[in-house]
Order: C-alpha cells, then sequence, then structure tokens
C-alpha cells in the first residue's frame, strides 16, 4: 500500500510542476505588461489666458530603462477644439513671455527628447538631461465651460526594437472662469 501511495505522490508532484511554472510565467509577464504602461506619467494643468485661451501644461515624467521622443499632442474630445503652439515673445530686454501661435490645428506635432531616470546632470547650478519635461501649448474654443473634460493623445516613440509607437492619453477638467475683481465690478456699476 505504501509503494501505491508514493506513486500517486510522485504522479501528482510530476503533474504540477508544468502548471506552477506556467502561473509563474503568466504572473511575470502580466507584471510586466502592468508595468510597461505605467512606465510614462503624465499630468495636465489648465488655466484661463486672455482671449478665451486655455494655457495648458503638459508635464511628461519618463520611468522608463530607455530614452523615449515624443512626437505630437492631439484633441481626442471635444473635437472642435483647437489646439495652438506656445510661442516665446520678448517684452523687455531680459523677459519672454508665452502667447498662442495664431495658427490652429487639431494636432500638434513636438519632437522633444525624454532621458530616461539617472541621465540628470548639472553644469554651474543649471539642471540638464532630466527624465521630466513640460510642453506649453493653448486650447481654444467657443464652447469650453468650467468643469468640462478634456482629452488629448500623446504620441511618442522609444529606441525598442519590438515596440516603437505608442500612444497615450492624458486628461484634465477645465477649471472655473476667473471672477472680476472687486474693482472691476465696482467701474462696471459706475
Amino acid at each position: 500500500m505504501t509503494q501505491l501511495t508514493d506513486w500517486i505522490t510522485a504522479v501528482s508532484t510530476l503533474l504540477t510542476a508544468p502548471v506552477a511554472v506556467f502561473s509563474g510565467l503568466a504572473a511575470w509577464f502580466t507584471y510586466q505588461g502592468a508595468k510597461r504602461n505605467t512606465s510614462v506619467l503624465t499630468e495636465v494643468r489648465l488655466g484661463w489666458a486672455p482671449g478665451n485661451f486655455l494655457k495648458a501644461n503638459l508635464s511628461l515624467t519618463n520611468l522608463d530603462v530607455e530614452k523615449i521622443q515624443i512626437i505630437s499632442i492631439e484633441i481626442v474630445s471635444p473635437k472642435e477644439i483647437q489646439l495652438h503652439k506656445a510661442v516665446e515673445k520678448s517684452i523687455s530686454s531680459y523677459q519672454q513671455i508665452l502667447e498662442p501661435d495664431s495658427l490652429a490645428t487639431k494636432r500638434l506635432s513636438v519632437g522633444w527628447e525624454v532621458n530616461q531616470s539617472g541621465q540628470e546632470y548639472s553644469i554651474d547650478g543649471h539642471r540638464f538631461g532630466g527624465n521630466k519635461v513640460t510642453i506649453p501649448f493653448y486650447v481654444r474654443s467657443s464652447r469650453l465651460h468650467p468643469q468640462q473634460m478634456l482629452k488629448f493623445r500623446l504620441r511618442y516613440s522609444t529606441s525598442s526594437l519590438s515596440v516603437r509607437n505608442k500612444a497615450l492619453l492624458a486628461r484634465a477638467i477645465i477649471p472655473a472662469a476667473p471672477s472680476k475683481s472687486t474693482d472691476d465690478k465696482v467701474s462696471s456699476n459706475i
């Protein structure tokens, strides 16, 4: 009877080993896929600007093990929104501001590179080669209203041979419109 018990134990061990290996591999591949999907973090901050524009700052942090290149930003919803590049304008010899470009489009070409973590260096107190960038641009539509959700698609590529082009969504809610100051309200009532 003990020989039969020993054989049953040996056969059951032999059959459960491939199942355990398969389960372990499936868990590892699932973890790698989840880790890969969260390797680029995005955040969009919106603020009202003159001329019925919203100034958008899309911050991107690269947590991947390789450098990425940002290809473009495009609007997903609502469809009637127009995107404008942020261009620098000199207001004095030492001060510059950002303004919306006059050309409106649905897709902004970017072409910026973002290093992987650990590539940052400093020269004379200035940082270079970081893994975080902020892309300024402007959004305009006659139908924008506070608490509306905007969705942008960020397209980027990696130097990997297996997967080159990727896309991820960035979302933001339009903030409340700036209220008039008390001085403006008093002067408009006079």
